[in-house]
């Protein structure tokens, strides 16, 4: 039997299935999945104090970095962290993610080059 979520969905929040953030999109899933953005059963509850905000940013406590988009939404949807926050750190995640892979091409082209 499934466990009850202790962060229930509106109908509101339910009937976004889709969303784009920073470039990414993400799907909500089944209910299965209790409808969450992220796939991990009871993401929420398992990680809710895992992470802590910096501003206009999350981070996870771990390893000072941010997490996917898919379980900010879900910490979001679960009151835990503002709208602001979520887009903020999404924002900040791809631009990271954009410069980490031009410096891949860049010193794979140097290389080539030489």
């Amino acid at each position: 039997m499934r466990k009850e979520n202790k962060h229930p969905k509106s109908e509101k929040q339910l009937a976004i299935t889709n969303i784009e953030i920073a470039g990414r999109s993400y799907k909500r899933q089944s209910e299965w999945f209790g409808h969450q953005w992220s796939t991990t059963d009871n993401a929420v509850e398992k990680y809710e104090n895992d992470f802590y905000t910096k501003g206009d940013l999350v981070l996870w406590k771990s390893n000072d970095r941010e997490p996917f988009g898919d379980m900010l939404l879900d910490f979001y949807e679960a009151g835990l962290i503002t709208w602001r926050q979520v887009v903020r750190t999404c924002e900040k995640k791809e631009k990271e993610t954009d410069e980490f892979w031009e410096n891949v091409f860049s010193a794979q082209d140097m290389k080539e080059a030489s």
